[in-house]
């Protein structure tokens, strides 16, 4: 361990200087193309900080894949960011205006699609064959993935429009707070890594 808090600043010091910033973040949102790891980073975030996740997932959808109306939908997200502390992992534009103004820090897994299907592939085989709720109790299933709703076709539709969205995004910061740009898993592991390092007293 002393090793690695001596070495990791000089290999990674952007990374741990994000680090130093995200350990004092109360509120953090991860965003990304599905695929890219939300839900996993924001349950790892949020262990470490003590804090709650919030997936916008859960709150989006009602139980056989029906959308919740979008009013009922935006209190339920306005009241969620009132909390004085979360990890909120989902993307949903539609509520981007009632949660990015409260975040400190805001990071964005900007995977290659390649990436980001293969990795929605092995999560689907696996939630099917394990009959895993997902997305507020909901399952998936063979009959959805080969159908119009398909994760793997939701992808490959809106990869590049929601990276091209998100560009604009980031080249229009909101002041005071972080903005983390991720372009691949082991950028992930090497920020998680840090956060551990830093809350260990680096």
């Amino acid at each position: 361990m002393k090793f690695l808090m001596f070495f990791f600043p000089l290999f990674f010091p952007n990374f741990c200087r994000a680090a130093e910033t995200i350990k004092h973040c109360k509120r953090i949102v991860v965003i990304g193309t599905s695929g890219s790891g939300k839900t996993t980073l924001a349950n790892e975030i949020a262990k470490v900080l003590d804090t709650q996740v919030i997936d916008l997932d859960d709150l989006y959808w009602l139980p056989e894949w029906s959308p919740k109306d979008q009013d009922l939908f935006l209190k339920d997200v306005e009241k969620a960011v009132q909390a004085p502390s979360w990890v909120i992992a989902g993307n949903q534009g539609k509520a981007r205006h009632l949660i990015w103004p409260k975040a400190d820090c805001i990071i964005w897994l900007d995977f290659p699609l390649s990436t980001c299907l293969w990795r929605v592939f092995k999560r689907s085989c696996f939630n099917i064959w394990n009959h895993t709720p997902i997305c507020n109790g909901n399952y998936d299933s063979l009959s959805r993935e080969f159908s119009k709703d398909s994760i793997v076709l939701w992808v490959l539709n809106t990869h590049a429009e929601r990276k091209k969205k998100l560009e604009a995004c980031f080249q229009n910061p909101q002041p005071d707070t972080l903005y983390l740009r991720l372009s691949s898993p082991a950028e992930v592991k090497e920020v998680v890594d840090a956060i551990h390092l830093q809350l260990d007293g680096l």
